[in-house]
């Protein structure tokens, strides 16, 4: 898989390198996910934008103003195969993080950087798990595996078992009597 540097459709600079990085180290953390750097050695290529990033006022003060703002980031993606066409695609993926206000100016930074690093890395656990759910791929849940594997035990006739812990699968659950698909009652070898 290679990952494209996003777009940033935001005010915030730089951080599409930080979503791109991030994306980067969650999808290493996944068994079985190899990156690439160049898109033309992948199987899979995931690329999208920064839609916004915002701090949202979340806690108002009558003495003392905003005391609280929600940062919320928000991404869209895509996944295309290596012919070019789209596998899947996501939008409108959130991540946020509470952000305290401080009179101190370093602290009042030091709070939105924290915030804003917190609502990033909220997105982009979301955004690898929306796309590993919804593309249901062994590369995402069975480690050392190839997607030119099949992802359940053969069968005889080569069609793959669709569940591969069934009763009558090879390494399946034994066949009961008396249960429906089971060994009919009377039958027991």
């Amino acid at each position: 898989m290679s990952v494209q540097s996003f777009h940033n459709a935001t005010v915030f600079p730089l951080i599409e390198t930080q979503v791109s990085q991030l994306l980067k180290d969650e999808l290493l953390k996944v068994s079985g996910i190899t990156l690439v750097n160049n898109p033309k050695y992948a199987d899979l290529v995931l690329s999208g934008t920064v839609v916004s990033a915002a701090e949202i006022p979340l806690a108002l003060s009558s003495t003392q103003g905003i005391e609280q703002y929600l940062v919320e980031i928000v991404l869209s993606a895509k996944v295309t195969g290596y012919d070019g066409k789209i596998i899947w695609q996501g939008g409108s993926i959130i991540g946020g993080a509470p952000m305290y206000v401080n009179n101190n100016l370093a602290i009042f930074q030091q709070n939105q950087s924290y915030a804003m690093n917190e609502a990033t890395q909220s997105a982009v656990s979301r955004l690898v798990s929306s796309m590993a759910h919804n593309l249901k791929s062994a590369v995402f849940i069975i480690p050392n595996q190839s997607l030119s594997q099949p992802l359940s035990p053969q069968v005889p006739g080569g069609m793959a078992s669709p569940f591969p812990n069934s009763p009558g699968a090879p390494g399946g659950i034994p066949q009961q009597p008396g249960v429906p698909g089971g060994i009919p009652p009377g039958t027991i070898p």
